[in-house]
């Protein structure tokens, strides 16, 4: 899995690792030369070679740490001891070491809900985690050293650690970094895997069930994939509510987010914001497409299993995750 970098809204950081197309060779790791162009007014990136195992779908312990400095990986160079409290860490896809200081924060500073979905501008998969209540302090902390360059954060970098391995190393740029997002040239299932990293226990999902035709999430979805906007027209059938095309050829099973009801009245879907999605009109839907084995992400509920098996038409019929 290769990770570009830690985006941060509102223009915050520079990513590390950068690379020279013209020259085909890696910047040299100091923290003066460090610093990839930024894409756009709200978009950092790192270096593209930055990678943790390709196409790996089980990631390790996620953590983040400063960076005091980065030295040529082994074998250019003897490695400097890392001070007591600090590590010494690979980075593989900038070819260096680094010596970072402790994970921060006494607990989990990222945390759930967590949005995993394609940039549409970059077509590039993200990871969008929360800031939690409880890492706030650390995290400000954190990143006000780092944006002023002293110890443990004397690089201005803070590393993004998977399984011992640094995946990305933003530069901060701003003292306040307040929200959060890791980019990367991974795939769905990379991506889904970096999210359960950082909120391990989201491996299943307890709760949802049926109101009416509408079949619902539970309320505890830690992550939330958005793949694909999908549109069409609301169609009931033998007591099955599935979203069709004009042709009613591709038929799709929709499982809605937690607190979407049946209108008692029979006329359409409530979504939790309250707004009613009735027979007739286009209806878009963001979400992504799921199979059988993902569905314990989403739901432990057998009445849904139930109602996806007796809803089937064909074998083509897809069952979409609605945001």
């Amino acid at each position: 899995m290769r990770v570009v970098g830690l985006v941060v809204m509102a223009t915050v950081m520079v990513a590390c690792g950068g690379t020279d197309d013209s020259a085909g060779d890696t910047l040299p790791p100091t923290a003066s030369s460090l610093a990839a162009p930024v894409v756009s007014t709200v978009v950092a990136t790192t270096s593209p070679e930055t990678s943790v195992a390709s196409g790996s779908t089980s990631v390790g312990a996620f953590e983040l740490r400063p960076v005091g400095s980065c030295f040529p990986a082994e074998g250019e160079g003897p490695a400097p001891d890392a001070p007591l409290g600090q590590a010494v860490l690979p980075d593989p896809g900038a070819g260096t070491r680094c010596i970072v200081g402790a994970p921060i924060g006494s607990g989990p500073v990222l945390g759930a809900p967590i949005t995993v979905s394609i940039d549409p501008s970059a077509q590039t998969w993200v990871v969008a985690p929360s800031l939690l209540p409880d890492g706030r302090a650390a995290w400000d902390e954190l990143t006000d050293r780092c944006f002023q360059r002293v110890e443990p954060c004397a690089s201005g970098q803070i590393a993004i650690v998977v399984d011992g391995s640094i995946v990305s190393a933003p530069t901060v740029m701003q003292p306040t970094l307040p929200e959060v997002q890791i980019s990367g040239d991974f795939t769905k299932a990379e991506a889904r895997a970096l999210a359960a990293a950082i909120v391990p226990e989201s491996a299943a999902a307890s709760g949802g069930g049926m109101d009416g035709p509408v079949m619902f999430a539970g309320p505890d979805r830690a992550v939330t994939v958005v793949e694909e906007t999908l549109d069409g027209t609301l169609f009931l059938g033998d007591n099955c509510l599935v979203l069709t095309r004009d042709d009613q050829t591709t038929f799709v099973l929709v499982i809605w987010p937690y607190g979407t009801t049946w209108q008692p009245d029979g006329s359409g879907v409530v979504l939790p914001s309250g707004d009613v999605l009735g027979f007739g009109p286009t209806v878009e839907l963001d979400g992504a497409v799921i199979d059988d084995a993902e569905l314990a992400d989403v739901t432990d509920s057998t009445a849904i299993r139930d109602e996806i098996e007796r809803c089937r038409r064909t074998e083509t019929t897809r069952l979409f995750l609605a945001a």
